[in-house]
This record gives C-alpha cells, sequence and structure tokens, in this order.
C-alpha cells in the first residue's frame, strides 16, 4: 500500500499546500521541476556513455576474446535459455529461437526448454514443432507443459519456475554439473544478439569466485519491428531503452534485473527458483538473492541489447489500449514493495547497509514513475488555482516562465535521445532518407504520451493496489 499513498501523497501536496498557501505550492513545484531537468541531463547523459558502450560490445568477437583470455574454462560451460509461452504463435517463437541458434556459440554446448501452458494445448504442438525444425542446432532440446496448480497465479513466473525445476532434475540426470550451465529467462518474442552467449560468459568468467552471487542483466529493448509499432509504442520503447541504458551505466543499486537475465543454474537453486504468486518476477528475483547472498550478491550490466517486439495491431485504438494495461502491468510491480520490505525485517542476517538503497530505489522508482509526467504538464496551474489573488503576482509570472524554459532545456535533450536511437536501432527499407526523418517528428507529443501511457497506467496500477483489485495477467499482442 505504501508505494500507492506515496504517490498519490506526492502529486496531490502542491493542491494541499495550494489550499492552504499558494507559495508554499509554487516553491513545491519549483523544487520538483529543478529536480525533474537534472535528472533528465542525468539520465541522457548516463544514456549516451552507455551506448558508447554498447557499440564497443557489438564489435568484439566475445568467442575469440574467451578462448585467449580463459583457455581452459570456457569451454566447460553451458547455456540454456529457457522460454515459457502461453499462446504465442510460431511466428512469435521461432525468430527468438534462431537468434539463440545464430549466436556465436558452439551448438553442442547450447540447450534450449521450452515450456507451454497445458490450458492452451496448441503450446505444446507449437514447442514440438520448433524442436522437430531445430534438433540439429542443440545439444538438447526439452519440451514441458505447466499446468496452473492452486496458489499460482497466471503468468511468466509460475511457468519458468515449473520449467527450471524440469530442466534442474533432467540435467541431473544427465550428470551436469548446475554451476557449469547458464541459465537465462528468456521472454518467448526477446531475440538475442549474436555476441550474447560468448559476452556473458566472459563476464561470468570475470567475476572470478563471486559469479555464483550474481545475476547478468543486458538492455532489454523492444527494437524488434520498432518501425512498425503506432508511434506513441515508438516513443515508449524509447524511453525505455533509454532508461535501461541509463541504468546499466551506474552500475549500482540502479541497475536492477529486468524482463531479460542470465545466472548459473546453481544460483537459480540456491535462490529457490522462481515463485509462483506473483505476476512481475524479475524484481523478485533480484530480492531473493540479494536476501541469499546479502552484500556478495550484485547485479552485473551487461552492455549488450536483446530485441522484443512492441505491442501490434492493425488498430489504432487496440493498440492504444494493449499499450495502456501492458504499462499498467509493468507498474504492477509495485506490489513487490510489500514482499521486499518484510523480508528486508526477516532477515537479520542481511545488514540494512545493504538492503535500505535497493528498498529506496522501489519506492523512488514508484513515485517517478507516476508522477514524472503530471507535475511537469500540470503543475504551473496549481498554485493559483484556488487563488486568484496568486494568479496576479510576479512570483505566478515566474513559475510560468521557469516552467516553460527547463521543459524547453530538457526538451533540447531529446535531441541525443534520437541520436542514441538511430545508432542503435535496426534499420530497414522502410526507414530510409526522409521517411525515417519524418518518423521522429512523434517525438513532439512526448510530454502527452508519457501523460497517457505511462505515468497514468502507473498511477492506476498503485490506485488497485491500495483497493486491493489484482490485476490478472493478460499477454500483450505483439504481432498482427
Amino acid at each position: 500500500m505504501l508505494p500507492g499513498i506515496l504517490s498519490l501523497g506526492f502529486i496531490c501536496l502542491p493542491l494541499v499546500l495550494a489550499l492552504f498557501n499558494p507559495m508554499w505550492a509554487a516553491y513545491f513545484i519549483l523544487l520538483y521541476m529543478v529536480y525533474w531537468t537534472y535528472n533528465s541531463i542525468k539520465f541522457v547523459v548516463y544514456a549516451f556513455i552507455a551506448h558508447k558502450k554498447v557499440l564497443t560490445v557489438k564489435s568484439i568477437d566475445w568467442l575469440e576474446k574467451l578462448k585467449n583470455d580463459y583457455p581452459g574454462e570456457w569451454n566447460k560451460f553451458y547455456y540454456v535459455a529457457l522460454i515459457p509461452f502461453a499462446s504465442e504463435s510460431i511466428n512469435v517463437l521461432r525468430p527468438t529461437v534462431q537468434s539463440i541458434v545464430d549466436n556465436n556459440w558452439p551448438k553442442e554446448r547450447k540447450i534450449l526448454c521450452l515450456s507451454s501452458e497445458k490450458a492452451i494445448p496448441k503450446g505444446k504442438q507449437v514447442a514440438e514443432e520448433l524442436r522437430d525444425i531445430y534438433k540439429d542446432e542443440f545439444a538438447y532440446i526439452f519440451i514441458t507443459e505447466h499446468e496452473l496448480k492452486e496458489g499460482e497465479l497466471k503468468g511468466k513466473s509460475a511457468n519458468q519456475n515449473h520449467a527450471a525445476r524440469f530442466l534442474y532434475d533432467e540435467l541431473t540426470k544427465l550428470s551436469f554439473e548446475p554451476k557449469y550451465v547458464l541459465l537465462t529467462s528468456n521472454d518467448a518474442d526477446v531475440r538475442n544478439d549474436k555476441e550474447y552467449i560468448p559476452y556473458l560468459i566472459y563476464k561470468f568468467l570475470s567475476e572470478g569466485d563471486d559469479r555464483y552471487f550474481r545475476i547478468f542483466q543486458p538492455i532489454p529493448t523492444d527494437y524488434s519491428d520498432f518501425w512498425d509499432a503506432k508511434f506513441f509504442s515508438r516513443l515508449i520503447v524509447s524511453i525505455g531503452a533509454n532508461w535501461r541504458l541509463a541504468l546499466q551505466q551506474r552500475d549500482n543499486y540502479r541497475c536492477t534485473v529486468y524482463s531479460f537475465y542470465s545466472m548459473s543454474l546453481y544460483t537459480l537453486k540456491e535462490i529457490g527458483f522462481w515463485d509462483v504468486d506473483l505476476i512481475p518476477e524479475d524484481e523478485r528475483t533480484m530480492f531473493k538473492a540479494l536476501f541469499r547472498f546479502g552484500e556478495k550478491f550484485k547485479v552485473v550490466p551487461l552492455f549488450i541489447n536483446t530485441y522484443g517486439n512492441p505491442v501490434q495491431s492493425d488498430s489504432f485504438w487496440k493498440a492504444a489500449k494493449e499499450q495502456y494495461i501492458q504499462v499498467r502491468r509493468w507498474a504492477w510491480g509495485a506490489s513487490e514493495f510489500a514482499y521486499s520490505f518484510t523480508h528486508a525485517l526477516k532477515n537479520t542476517h542481511v545488514s540494512w547497509r545493504v538492503k535500505l538503497l535497493p528498498i529506496f530505489n522501489q519506492l523512488r522508482t514508484v513515485v517517478e514513475w507516476s508522477s514524472s509526467s503530471i507535475l511537469p504538464l500540470l503543475g504551473g496551474y496549481i498554485p493559483g488555482l484556488f487563488s486568484e489573488e496568486f494568479r496576479l503576482t510576479t512570483l505566478n509570472y515566474y513559475l510560468g516562465s521557469t516552467i516553460v524554459l527547463l521543459i524547453q532545456l530538457a526538451s533540447l535533450l531529446v535531441l541525443m535521445i534520437v541520436y542514441i536511437e538511430y545508432q542503435l536501432i535496426p534499420k530497414n527499407d522502410k526507414t530510409k532518407g526522409m521517411t525515417r526523418l519524418l518518423k521522429y517528428v512523434h517525438w513532439i507529443l512526448m510530454p502527452y504520451v508519457g501523460l497517457i501511457f505511462s505515468s497514468i497506467p502507473a498511477l492506476d496500477a498503485q490506485i488497485r493496489l491500495l483497493l486491493n483489485r489484482r490485476i490478472v495477467y493478460v499477454e500483450s499482442k505483439k504481432e498482427k
């Protein structure tokens, strides 16, 4: 409940201040706008530095580097792609599996695990068809079905918990050593960069004796079929990708586990696999590792992209609805504060010095997410809302002028984001020359897209959490 209370309280605070003294509300809005501008500048600078690292990583042959730097170790490891799915068609899954096949890693050291839902029988048929297509491209292909049990919530977490336990048992029977198996939680529509596996294993080995206290986080993007998405989805994808770039660069408690991530199978077993009673599992996984390993634990940023699909639909309004629901589902991660805080109290063996910053980051992210578009767009009107006298003051004039100036300054940063976008988003024949230039015009609408498709659905999720109205997992439509 606390995240929702904080978000609503923070957004409503200037309204309350304006009732008592419009001047207090004005100073609050000014302080917030200075903070917002500072964060915007920092965000873009970090994203720019990180994108340079991504380009460097893409230019390296990581398998060759592994052979040179770890000649006696690299070929002991196996890579497992664990792909839980429900109603996704083979048209969604096949490019994902193909990206693993295309990775710069020996096929005899690749393992694929496909986990469908028993409630959707065609899923098993899709998995079997993929096995027939790719049977010569992997050392092993495992297929399993997840059946939703009492106490489980429908979604990725329950499915991949079942699949990981099944996989652990199967590999143990085959005498695999879990410490030499690196496993990735791979969404059904997310494709790897061709250097992902050797780069991951290189970074894993470079962590030395602490490698089993690590989760490895690449940069999740939805850049696949990017230019076919509606303009608002492209903006959400762009901001999200740049946000993750910035978090990677900070390489501290702000770099969190999200969507697509990797760890040793031994590590996964040590933290008890995945929990089954939640929708967004990534942040929970990070906190489970934190409480299990304490100050030894770290999320290691990988400066390499993964490529998911943005929301797709032939209809503008259907796409808008899908996008709103997707962001609201992401924002439901605010519900994880209850877990992290209560388990922080229980796990007394872990120092509060280690626990406090990640928990603070949870709350900070929730409040910033819901307020980052609402207050810059509407905050300037609040101080004079209940006082006609204040609307005629010099302070009110300078408040409006300052907000406009700070927003214009932040808007200039968009040019740097567009440059990063140009460097990282795959190009195709639809986006050459003037056509691509015209598509960047959508950035003019960013403040309003941020309000409708980011801050409002985030606030929606937090209010639902306050009212105990749990959301139901709904798969986003990723193909037309």
